[in-house]
């Protein structure tokens, strides 16, 4: 008698354990846009409440869209007041300088005629959104920083930096010299951060420039990615990702470190999903997400982890649904607001499944809900084709 009161118990809580949507729709907001362009509704509210909080904002996107560097301007111009007077990219240091340099001089206008003369030389951010937002984040005032390795097609960038800081004949010749090789590189379509370069080269650089300092600076920047670039064409993958992964951390440490005293110090950082989660990722590394965390609690600060991900991604004329994209987040696509930017609350999920009170749910998203604080799901992510020219 007693054991069968016991199994109708145990039934009956289990019958009681919320449904995965259940959860999902509690925790739900969502976000328009006003007449004058700006976000409105709960949803803005509720990432201006944990913007506040937080002091470093990481969000994880999906690359080579229209919607979403649009869409991460807005929430930059709605988080600037609250302090966020830094932007960090995944782009390498130099490149992020130079992008804020050009942009200060003579608007985004001069992105179209840098791209002209050195296309491709930094990646990403030669399609129109994304040199957009940029142009809107310096304009408020923002700092633009990088976190990443100078990408291969960065080569002729760093060398004419080089060029331009040289202050000796012989510093002049080596960075015209590498400079014209790098162009050449370019042109043939090859791995541009090594073409002509070895550990004796970078030798003779370091050699030619041990009294100039901002020449050395970007040096270290280019041994940095060399070494990155070398292991991967030498077929250790991955031995080059777990530095590469190394490197954003340190970058990021020497970000803070170097922040104006003038400045808040909180820092919106936009990276890849691999990067701005916390815990292991896909690859395997405890990535910079994590790093950010474990940071931010150590100065006794916080930080908050935002997921943006599309209901409908369309490209070459094919619509591709939710469960296509990014299978694991497919229960979002029924539960997410019609025509509308959606909001999901994880943290409250965690509790949950701690104490295994929440049903139905598929190893992959529980990933996601460890990773994240939130999930903001656009209407539609366009493919994004427009570059500067």
């Amino acid at each position: 008698m007693a054991m069968t009161i016991i199994s109708l118990l145990t039934q009956s809580l289990l019958a009681q354990r919320p449904g995965l949507t259940d959860v999902l729709k509690q925790n739900r907001y969502t976000i328009t846009q006003s007449s004058q362009d700006k976000l409105e509704g709960n949803g803005i509210d509720f990432l201006i409440d944990q913007a506040t909080s937080a002091r470093f904002f990481l969000i994880g996107e999906r690359r080579f869209t229209e919607e979403i560097p649009t869409l991460i301007s807005k929430l930059h111009n709605s988080f600037y007041p609250l302090g966020y007077d830094n932007l960090a990219l995944e782009i390498g240091p130099t490149a992020a300088k130079e992008l804020e340099y050009l942009i200060k001089r003579t608007g985004i206008n001069s992105l179209n005629g840098f791209f002209s003369k050195m296309p491709g030389s930094i990646p990403y951010y030669d399609h129109i959104e994304e040199g957009q937002l940029v142009a809107d984040a310096v304009e408020r005032g923002a700092k633009i920083w990088g976190l990443d390795q100078e990408s291969g097609s960065s080569a002729r960038l760093l060398f004419q930096n080089l060029q331009a800081l040289s202050k000796t004949k012989g510093q002049k010749k080596l960075a015209t010299k590498l400079f014209d090789e790098a162009q050449k590189g370019y042109k043939n379509d090859s791995l541009l951060i090594i073409t002509g370069l070895n550990e004796e080269r970078l030798s003779e650089l370091k050699r030619t420039f041990k009294n100039n300092d901002r020449g050395l600076e970007i040096i270290e920047r280019l041994v940095d990615s060399w070494k990155i670039y070398a292991l991967f064409q030498n077929r250790q993958g991955y031995q080059s990702n777990a530095t590469r992964n190394n490197l954003f951390k340190t970058y990021f440490h020497q970000l803070v470190q170097a922040i104006r005293p003038q400045s808040s110090g909180k820092v919106l950082l936009k990276v890849s999903s691999l990067l701005a989660g916390k815990g292991r990722n896909d690859l395997g590394f405890y990535s910079l997400g994590n790093f950010a965390s474990e940071y931010a609690k150590s100065i006794n600060s916080e930080t908050f982890h935002l997921l943006i991900t599309g209901k409908v991604h369309l490209r070459d004329g094919k619509e591709r649904k939710l469960p296509e994209i990014d299978p694991e987040l497919s229960v979002l696509e029924d539960i997410s607001s019609p025509g509308e930017t959606t909001v999901f609350d994880l943290r409250p999920l965690r509790r949950l499944l701690f104490f295994r009170q929440l049903k139905d749910v598929p190893e992959d998203l529980v990933k996601v809900i460890h990773a994240y604080d939130a999930i903001l799901v656009v209407p539609k992510m366009t493919h994004a084709l427009e570059k500067f020219d």
